[in-house]
């Protein structure tokens, strides 16, 4: 892997990290339609990290999507799409607000679960240089 791979999968992980905490403090603020998006983001950059990991290219949404259905097939595990399917609709509540507080609540449980699982698909030397997931 290049120098240039690793650090791209690391500034994704940073990202993601960066992403993760500032939805919680806007969560606990109570911007519903920001913390969501943030914690969009957050997923997106671990799946972003991930498509450097495995040499593929993301460009747009549709390709991190289907970057997800195909790791749900892989791993033989549906929860997988479905999880990314709940952070995805987070995303869509930033364009036309739908959401409250306690709907993203519930949904925050599957993007930690999600997060780290696409973390852990990655060598953890490859990330730990620069943050910690």
């Amino acid at each position: 892997m290049t120098t240039d791979a690793v650090l791209a999968i690391q500034n994704h992980a940073i990202h993601s990290q960066q992403y993760f905490e500032n939805a919680v403090s806007l969560l606990e603020q109570g911007e519903a339609a920001k913390a969501g998006e943030l914690f969009w983001g957050s997923l997106a950059q671990a799946f972003q990290a991930l498509a450097v990991y495995k040499g593929q290219e993301v460009k747009t949404h549709r390709d991190l999507k289907n970057l997800a259905i195909q790791l749900s097939r892989d791993l033989q595990d549906e929860s997988v799409a479905i999880d990314f399917e709940l952070a995805e609709n987070l995303h869509f509540n930033f364009y036309v607000v739908q959401r409250e507080i306690e709907d993203i609540v519930l949904v925050l449980p599957a993007i930690e679960r999600l997060r780290r699982r696409v973390f852990s698909l990655i060598p953890p030397e490859l990330i730990e240089r620069r943050t910690s997931i």
